[in-house]
């Protein structure tokens, strides 16, 4: 009896001995990084920076700026806003372009030209001796892309009510790829080939924005978007960082 009641022990000291201390949970520290619509070919980078970052989880959101928080995330935006927060660092450059139908034969374009087709004087290929109406691809006011037209080149002359308003550029390029009479303005990373390219002579730096300093994990994945695994996304789409 004695020596079944010392097995037993024997048994109780051992499984006390082997019982595990409970897993320790590590809470992973989520950033989000808001974009604009006309810097969404960022997205690449981001990725392929947020993989050499495990520690973090990056969540990418496109929005405008004016309903993202600066003070606790970041915002990528193409230009320098109208107020510049605390913080900025410039990723890569792009280009504002106008662009038309790949067999468009107009090519010879001034301010005069492109001021009276935005405001609709000019409504017809044939002022520029082709022929059909021209039909005007814009993004919404509150895109950046239009802000900077505006300050470089319309000047705030109006534009025309018959311009037709996407938020989405790739959309605005499919438009202009599938119609001989279309024009349209986007930032020159979603430009394609098989369309005429016009430049208007800005360049603009897409820059990273917050309106606090950064901590060590977004310094860190700033770094990186400015080095060489970011560069080597951002060149397929941008200038790079000299």
């Amino acid at each position: 009896m004695k020596k079944y009641f010392l097995l037993l022990l024997i048994g109780v000291l051992l499984l006390t001995g082997c019982k595990t201390e409970p897993e320790v949970e590590v809470e992973i520290p989520v950033y989000k990084i808001n974009y604009s619509p006309a810097s969404k070919a960022i997205l690449p980078a981001i990725y392929a920076c947020a993989a050499e970052l495990p520690e973090a989880i990056f969540n990418p959101t496109e929005s405008y700026i004016e309903d993202s928080d600066l003070s606790k995330e970041f915002f990528v935006h193409l230009g320098e806003p109208d107020t510049l927060p605390s913080f900025s660092a410039p990723l890569a450059y792009d280009e504002i372009l106008l662009i038309t139908y790949q067999n468009n034969p107009v090519t010879e374009w001034n301010d005069f030209k492109i001021i009276n087709v935005m405001n609709g004087r000019i409504d017809s290929w044939e002022y520029f001796g082709s022929s059909g109406d021209i039909e005007l691809w814009l993004p919404p006011e509150q895109d950046e892309v239009r802000d900077i037209f505006n300050q470089n080149i319309l000047e705030d002359n109006p534009v025309t009510f018959t311009a037709k308003i996407n938020s989405d550029f790739r959309e605005i390029v499919n438009k202009v790829n599938s119609n001989p009479f279309a024009l349209g303005l986007i930032p020159a990373s979603f430009s394609v080939s098989n369309l005429n390219s016009i430049s208007l002579g800005i360049q603009v730096p897409l820059l990273a924005l917050l309106d606090k300093n950064p901590d060590e994990i977004q310094q860190r994945f700033i770094g990186c978007l400015q080095g060489e695994t970011g560069q080597s996304e951002l060149e397929k789409s941008y200038d790079p960082l000299p």
